[in-house]
């Protein structure tokens, strides 16, 4: 079995995910978690497979990208078409116990 680039570099996302959620406290987990995403976002890199970013034809589509094995968190990527995209794709949830991260519009 091939691994893809984007196929590490989502591993790499997880490896990040795990070591950031890994603090005792909610205010350096969410701290934690946010750089990782803000890292990832203004990487600029795709890094998701070509499968997770079609949008579905009447709604904006969620795909799961992975959901951590102990229930920390789950990673799910949401994809709007251009003419249902929302104003903001990435909105922080302070305290929130999942991590959700959007992806662009297509």
């Amino acid at each position: 079995m091939t691994v893809s680039p984007q196929q590490s570099k989502v591993a790499e996302l997880i490896r990040r995910l795990d070591e950031a959620v890994a603090a005792h406290d909610d205010e350096t987990r969410c701290r934690n978690v946010k750089q990782v995403l803000i890292d990832v976002v203004n990487s600029g890199e795709q890094f998701i497979d070509p499968p997770f970013l079609e949008p579905a034809l009447d709604r904006y589509a969620r795909r799961l990208l992975h959901r951590e094995p102990n229930g920390r968190y789950t990673v799910i990527a949401m994809v709007w078409d251009r003419a249902r995209a929302p104003r903001s794709t990435i909105t922080p949830a302070s305290g929130a116990s999942s991590a959700s991260t959007a992806a662009a519009s297509r």
